[in-house]
């Protein structure tokens, strides 16, 4: 996992500064898991707290992407590279 600080402007100001993590996905357990994009509060530079952001990539019909990396673009958007579905996403406010 490799964490991301937001620091754009495109999304509102609550999360500016705040940690996008991709949670890839298991591969060898009985019931999967990860397969999302978690946001973590930070207050105080420290994590305080967090939520899914970004789901949907497993399902009861299997997994459709397996989320890598995330970034912030130039243009404040966050990109999402996917190497189940060999994809990038962009994802906006």
């Amino acid at each position: 996992m490799r964490p991301c600080f937001y620091t754009g402007d495109a999304f509102p100001e609550q999360y500016r500064g705040q940690v996008f993590v991709c949670f890839h996905g298991s591969w060898n357990r009985s019931v999967p898991t990860g397969y999302k994009v978690v946001l973590v509060h930070v207050r105080n530079g420290r994590p305080v707290s967090y939520e899914d952001f970004l789901t949907g990539f497993l399902s009861s019909k299997g997994v459709t992407g397996r989320p890598v990396d995330v970034k912030t673009g130039p243009d404040g958007a966050l990109y999402l590279s996917d190497d189940a579905g060999g994809r990038v996403y962009r994802v906006t406010h």
